[in-house]
């Protein structure tokens, strides 16, 4: 009788072990899922902002070019003056 009771025991605790193995393999797995998800965030959002900047950029250079542009037509334009003196 004490035999048996003594190999149920070993078993349940052989059980509650492995149980015990399996929780933290799933612990782990959830946490690690976690991560992945926030840095699919972050990065999902920093491809926004990389877009986003893109386009400042380019309304930038455009601003620049028309900047660039009516300066140059004022120059041309004195230029023209100071030839039509001579």
């Amino acid at each position: 009788m004490h035999k048996i009771e003594l190999q149920i025991s070993l078993e349940i605790i052989i059980m509650i072990g492995i149980f015990k193995i399996l929780w933290m393999f799933y612990q782990v797995q959830k946490s690690i899922h976690f991560e992945f998800w926030i840095l699919n965030s972050i990065e999902f959002r920093i491809n926004e902002m990389d877009i986003r900047i893109k386009k400042i950029e380019s309304i930038l250079k455009q601003e620049n070019l028309k900047e660039d542009i009516s300066q140059i037509k004022k120059e041309v334009k004195t230029t023209k003056k100071s030839i039509n003196k001579f």
